[in-house]
């Protein structure tokens, strides 16, 4: 632990994490795809780095998360406010939407409403995503705490085409002040941002 840290972070909490999430959120992951982060914030910064343009269009809710807004506006996106319902983010709403290059979600725990996404709204935005070959920002805030019921699967385990950056942290399962966050690359993505990942933390 005192060398240095192969790329993406230490190797043993990153086959943890694979675990964890595999049990915990349906997501389809291989240790090797996982990078660890500061938070949220950070995972936010490296996507809009590696995966947009200045000037490129992200979907973001409306309401958004504010840490997600001020990330994209430094990375100088074109931010398009997408209505929320009671089931998150509506693609289907009349406002008139620029095609994306990126889409922000948070489907489990929408923020701040609180709404939950449901099954058939996850496809529908993933199959925006692949009309056009848009990447989707999975933030999978507070998805550990429900109501009632069991917690719906990621949307990244709903994904066959692997357009979905899955990202999280525990900062609310264990302590606010713990600045951990991690990212769930897509095989086609992940050496990239692995690339990134590593420029930003040597």
């Amino acid at each position: 632990m005192l060398d240095y840290s192969s790329g993406g972070g230490f190797a043993p909490l990153r086959r943890a994490l694979a675990q964890h999430l595999r049990i915990s959120r349906g997501v389809e992951v291989q240790a090797e795809r996982i990078l660890i982060t500061s938070g949220t914030q950070q995972s936010l910064a490296l996507c809009a780095s590696v995966l947009a343009d200045a000037g490129d269009t992200i979907w973001m809710e409306d309401p958004a998360y504010w840490g997600a807004t001020k990330v994209m506006q430094a990375a100088q996106l074109h931010i398009q406010a997408v209505a929320t319902d009671v089931l998150g983010m509506n693609p289907h709403t009349k406002q008139k939407l620029k095609p994306p290059r990126l889409i922000y979600l948070t489907p489990s725990h929408q923020y701040p409403t609180g709404a939950v996404m449901g099954l058939e709204r996850r496809q529908t935005l993933l199959d925006c995503a692949q009309q056009h070959q848009a990447w989707i920002l999975e933030d999978d805030y507070d998805s550990e705490y429900r109501f009632s019921g069991a917690p719906l699967s990621s949307l990244q385990g709903m994904d066959t085409q692997q357009r979905v950056i899955y990202m999280g942290t525990f900062s609310k399962t264990l302590y606010p002040g713990l600045k951990f966050g991690y990212l769930v690359a897509p095989p086609a993505l992940a050496q990239a941002l692995q690339m990134a990942h590593h420029d930003l933390n040597r």
